[in-house]
């Protein structure tokens, strides 16, 4: 079992109470909710800081000709698709746990 440190934070109370509705509609604790909400937040500022790339003008006029094409995805494409957010999600699961 990991070591766990106590922090005290301090947020106005809408948001106090908002924690509160939210917590309870997932069935966990304040605490519990915080802590997930912590660690998703690192992981989406982590996902960030190393998933950013910088494109050139062309090359972004070049993406967004494709993105806003007309093409349906195929078979193939859409297999893969479904197939990367079942490994993701097994791996924020696994994270979160």
């Amino acid at each position: 079992m990991q070591a766990t440190e106590r922090i005290a934070i301090r947020i106005d109370s809408a948001a106090k109470t908002r924690v509160g509705e939210i917590s309870k509609k997932h069935k966990m604790s304040s605490s519990e909710f915080i802590k997930k909400a912590i660690d998703f937040y690192i992981r989406y500022i982590d996902l960030e800081e190393s998933e950013t790339i910088t494109l050139t003008r062309d090359d972004f006029s070049r993406l967004r000709a494709l993105l806003l094409a007309d093409a349906e995805p195929n078979e193939r494409l859409r297999n893969a698709a479904h197939a990367y957010r079942q490994i993701e999600q097994r791996q924020i699961d696994a994270r979160v746990k």
